[in-house]
């Protein structure tokens, strides 16, 4: 039995660390929530913040899934939150660092995020990162979505300016323009209720009909 007390002091120290840390990660199976303790521990000594590892583990244990399936999906979650605070570099806010994150899983890449940060050196970039991760999700090729908001961070754009470009893409896309149809066109200034091309060949942007975006409430 000897040979198993240190493994066995280690999984108890572990364990108790997990409870003191966050009484919710109780939830969860003990080699799991060893191994959550784990990556916590190494976001806090990182830099990056630890909430979105906690709560990607309780989402996994909410929805039943497998204890493998949980602990790989956070330790990729884990892992972009490394390489969003490594896009961003040194100084970046927890929610610039989350929406970073995001936008990497969504499909941008880190080299945008850190053209992003050059160009923005002293402004938030939460917004526009939401926005870069929210254009993808709807469909918009991440390279579109991409070129679309460093486009509006050389202007330079506001937040406000950022969000308005999305919800104009995602009326358009209500109205049946193709994702990166209107990422384009709107990038380009169209304004609110402007006709925007619904193109028959997604090559050619200039050809086809229009539709008419919704007018800004």
């Amino acid at each position: 039995m000897k040979r198993f007390w240190p493994a066995l002091l280690v999984i108890a120290l572990v364990a108790g660390r997990v409870d003191a840390q966050d009484p919710r990660l109780t939830r969860l199976d003990r080699r799991v929530q060893a191994q959550v303790t784990i990556l916590v521990d190494s976001a806090r000594s990182l830099g990056i913040p630890t909430e979105p590892v906690v709560d990607k583990a309780l989402e996994g244990a909410a929805k039943r899934a497998p204890n493998d399936r949980i602990v790989n999906v956070v330790r990729s979650r884990f892992r972009e939150l490394v390489a969003a605070r490594g896009a961003l570099g040194s100084g970046a806010l927890d929610a610039e660092v989350i929406a970073a994150a995001d936008a990497l899983h969504a499909g941008a890449s880190a080299q945008v995020i850190t053209t992003l940060r050059t160009q923005r050196p002293s402004v938030p970039l939460t917004i526009p990162l939401a926005v870069l991760a929210d254009l993808i999700a709807r469909g918009v090729p991440a390279d579109t979505a991409s070129s679309a908001i460093l486009a509006l961070a050389t202007k330079p754009a506001t937040d406000a300016e950022f969000a308005s470009l999305r919800d104009d893409v995602e009326r358009d896309i209500a109205k049946g323009v193709p994702p990166a149809i209107t990422t384009a066109v709107r990038t380009r200034g169209v304004p609110p209720g402007a006709r925007v091309p619904i193109a028959t060949d997604a090559t050619t942007p200039g050809r086809g009909t229009t539709t008419t975006a919704s007018p800004k409430p």
